[in-house]
Formats: C-alpha cells, sequence, structure tokens
C-alpha cells in the first residue's frame, strides 16, 4: 500500500472496455494479450471501492473521477485539474 504517498487523494480515470482495448491494441498487443492484460487489472469498480475504503478508514482523502470513455475530453480534464490544484491552493 502505498496510499501514503499522496496522502490518500486520489485520480481515477475510467474508459470504456472498448476504448481500454483500442488503446492496447495501438501498443502491438493481439487479442489473446489483450485479453489477458484487461484480466489481470482490478476492474474501474473494485478501484473505486478500494480508494474509498481507505479513505473511509483513514478518515482523510479525496477522490476525484474522471470518465475518459470517449477519449476527447481535454477540456474536462483541464477543468478537473484546475478544480485539483485549486483545492490545494495551487495556482
Amino acid at each position: 500500500d502505498m496510499s501514503y504517498l499522496c496522502n490518500n487523494n486520489f485520480i481515477l480515470v475510467n474508459c470504456s472496455k472498448q476504448l481500454q482495448e483500442k488503446r492496447i491494441l495501438n501498443r502491438g498487443l493481439n487479442k489473446y494479450q489483450i485479453k489477458r492484460r484487461i484480466e489481470s487489472q482490478f476492474s474501474f469498480p473494485q478501484k473505486r471501492k478500494i480508494i474509498e475504503e481507505k479513505i473511509e478508514k483513514d478518515k482523510q482523502g479525496k477522490l476525484w473521477v474522471l470518465d475518459n470513455s470517449d477519449n476527447n475530453n481535454n477540456s474536462k480534464i483541464k477543468s478537473t485539474v484546475k478544480y485539483i490544484l485549486n483545492y490545494f491552493g495551487i495556482s
């Protein structure tokens, strides 16, 4: 557990399975390798649950969720980063 490095502050990015497969395919993996890689990872709901439980247990931290399923969220990403920087008093 390395959550102490970020003081339980997390940005969790979600994307559709189709987009995830497409991105991995662009890295040169075949369908079998892609399937194995995706199956070896925690799902988005599992990641979210683990993070939320950690924040609750430690009674500190924050979770920001960014949905990048449409792969064209530059404005969403920028606004989320700006919000987070403001949250921490960083301009």
